[in-house]
C-alpha cells in the first residue's frame, strides 16, 4: 500500500489566513455600525414625525399649538418650582397616552407630589435609540421657543413658549421654512423630565448645531448623559419641605431634592443629535428633515422665526 503524505498548515499560512480575516472584519465593522445608525436615525425620525402628528392633531382640536409651558409669569426658570407643565403633557392623547394624561393633576404645578407618580414615567417615543446612557424620563425632543438664547418667556419668537397659543396664520414665514420640533441631549443631571416647560423640552436656535456651547450646563466628557439626575435617585437624607396637602409646589419628597440649574437658571440652551452628520428638525408644514451640523448659524434662526419675513432658499439647509 501506497504511503499518502498528508501536509499541515504551517504556522505561517495559518497568520495569513487569520490577517485575512482579521481585514474582512476589520471592513465590514463600518459598514454593519453604519447600518446600525442609519436604522436607529430611522426610529428616531419616526419617533419625531409621530409627536409632530401629535401637535398637528392638537392644533386641529384647538385652532392652535399647544403652548410651550404654562406658568403665571416669566421668564422660566429652569427650576423644580412654578406650574412649569410642558407641550408634551398637552399632546399625551394623541400620542396614544390617554391614561398618563389622566394622571397628571391640573389644578397643580409639574412638580408637586401629585404629579409624582407620572412625571417620573418614560416613554419610548420620546428618547432616540441613539443617545447612551440613562433610560429615565427625559426627551430627546424640544420644542422651538426662540431663535436666539434668551429666558423663556411669552415675547419669544418661535412656535412654542410660555403660554403661547400659535395659530397657522401666526407663521408668517410659511409653514415649510418654520422649526417646530428638534433634538436635544436626552438627557442630563439638570433635567426636570419631560412634564418640565424649561429647558428640558424647549431650545433655542442660539448656537449652532451640536456645540458645547448649546448644552451650558454639560461636562466636556459628557459623564453627565450616563448618570440619572439628582431628583430621580431617593437620597434618604433629604429632608421634606413644603406641604402637599396645601398645595405647595415645592418638591415633597426625596425624589425632588435636587434637578434644574441653580447657577444658570436662566439658560436654555440649542439642538444637538447623537446622529453623525446633522440634527433632525420636523417642520410646521409636517415634514421632518436632518439639517447638517454645519448649516449657518443664520439660516438656522431664520427657520427658528416664525415671523421674520426673511426668505430662506431649501437647499442653504
Amino acid at each position: 500500500m501506497r504511503n499518502q503524505n498528508v501536509r499541515a498548515f504551517t504556522l505561517v499560512e495559518l497568520l495569513v489566513v487569520i490577517a485575512i480575516i482579521g481585514i474582512l472584519v476589520a471592513l465590514l465593522l463600518p459598514a454593519v455600525q453604519s447600518a446600525r445608525e442609519a436604522a436607529r436615525r430611522s426610529m428616531c425620525q419616526n419617533n419625531l414625525r409621530q409627536t409632530l402628528m401629535a401637535m398637528h392633531s392638537y392644533e386641529g382640536a384647538y385652532e392652535a399649538f399647544p403652548m410651550g409651558v404654562s406658568n403665571d409669569t416669566g421668564p422660566v426658570l429652569n427650576l423644580p418650582q412654578g406650574d412649569h407643565k410642558s407641550w408634551v403633557a398637552r399632546v399625551l392623547p394623541y400620542l396614544g397616552e390617554p391614561a398618563r394624561y389622566r394622571h397628571i393633576d391640573w389644578d397643580v404645578g409639574a412638580y408637586h407630589a401629585a404629579n409624582n407618580a407620572v412625571r417620573q414615567t418614560s416613554m419610548d417615543i420620546l428618547s432616540c435609540p441613539s443617545w447612551p446612557g440613562f433610560d429615565g424620563p427625559g426627551s430627546s425632543y424640544a420644542g422651538v421657543h426662540n431663535d436666539v438664547e434668551t429666558p423663556i418667556d411669552a415675547d419669544n419668537n418661535g412656535m412654542l413658549f410660555l403660554n403661547s397659543q400659535v395659530t397657522m396664520n401666526d407663521v408668517q414665514d410659511g409653514a415649510s421654512y418654520t422649526l417646530l420640533l428638534g433634538e436635544k441631549d436626552f438627557i442630563t443631571t439638570h433635567s426636570l423630565g419631560w412634564l418640565s416647560g424649561t429647558s428640558s423640552t424647549l431650545r433655542n436656535t442660539g448656537t449652532k448645531l451640536d456645540a458645547d456651547e448649546s448644552r451650558p450646563w454639560r461636562s466636556s466628557n459628557r459623564s453627565d448623559l450616563l448618570e440619572p439626575p439628582p431628583w430621580y435617585k431617593d437620597d434618604p437624607d433629604f429632608e421634606e419641605t413644603g406641604d402637599a396637602e396645601a398645595g405647595d409646589d415645592k418638591p415633597q419628597d426625596p425624589l425632588y431634592a435636587a434637578g434644574g440649574d441653580t447657577d444658570s437658571p436662566r439658560a436654555v440652551g440649542g439642538f444637538s443629535s447623537a446622529h453623525p452628520g446633522g440634527v433632525q428638525f420636523a417642520f410646521v408644514d409636517g415634514s421632518v428633515t436632518l439639517i447638517r451640523d454645519n448649516v449657518e448659524l443664520e439660516i438656522l434662526q431664520k427657520l427658528a422665526n416664525r415671523q421674520d419675513g426673511a426668505m430662506v432658499d431649501s437647499d442653504d439647509f
